[in-house]
């Protein structure tokens, strides 16, 4: 049992309410309004949660609903920015399971969004990275590059990419301007056999400006 020592209100609706211990724990400002800590009196982690637990969870939710009505989440950014504030882990999954069961998230439907848009300026390597930053599973980044990154078109953006980048550097070094080419391609997430065919074509296409 905890003593509660402080509660402090902090910006993007959440309570920090610091215990005798030492230890601080978040509360989100709508849980703690409605069922408010005094300073001085014992708390019980589990049992507030438990006692509270349909209406910690309905909050949760409408959190939910608020944040996905602005914008798509994936589960795993949804289920951080349920937590961010204060809810229990548990109560955030409870939510998301209900959110994914009747579609209102879907993994596969925010990846293959992303796909789309980042396949017209990145390289597969760094789709791959970013999905996997926004929590989208191995399987479903596997499929999505499989059947929506086409491969000549990945060509004609690196190329792009590498005639720009060619044109300003015109004076430097070869040697060092193939690897520092191949480099900013890389950075892009273009892999090294495409950004290598890339500097291929720009090159001559730069030698032979009328073919």
């Amino acid at each position: 049992m905890e003593i509660v020592e402080s509660i402090a209100k902090k910006s993007g609706g959440v309570y920090h309410v610091t215990l005798q211990s030492g230890v601080t724990v978040r509360f989100p400002a709508p849980v703690l309004r409605a069922f408010r800590l005094k300073i001085g009196e014992p708390l019980d982690m589990d049992t507030y949660w438990q006692d509270h637990r349909k209406e910690v969870y309905r909050f949760a939710m409408d959190r939910a609903v608020y944040l996905l009505s602005r914008k798509d989440y994936s589960e795993k950014m949804l289920g951080e920015k349920i937590t961010q504030v204060g809810y229990p882990s548990w109560i955030t999954l409870e939510v998301i399971r209900f959110l994914r069961e009747r579609g209102f998230l879907d993994d596969k439907r925010f990846a293959l969004r992303i796909v789309e848009q980042k396949s017209k300026s990145m390289g597969r390597m760094r789709i791959r990275q970013y999905l996997a930053q926004k929590g989208i599973d191995k399987a479903i980044i596997r499929e999505l590059l499989d059947e929506q990154i086409d491969e000549d078109q990945q060509l004609r953006i690196a190329v792009e990419y590498m005639e720009k980048y060619l044109r300003k550097r015109a004076d430097q070094d070869k040697r060092r301007l193939y690897s520092n080419a191949l480099g900013m391609l890389a950075r892009r997430g273009f892999s090294f056999e495409l950004a290598n065919r890339a500097y291929r074509i720009a090159e001559e296409s730069a030698e032979n400006p009328d073919n």
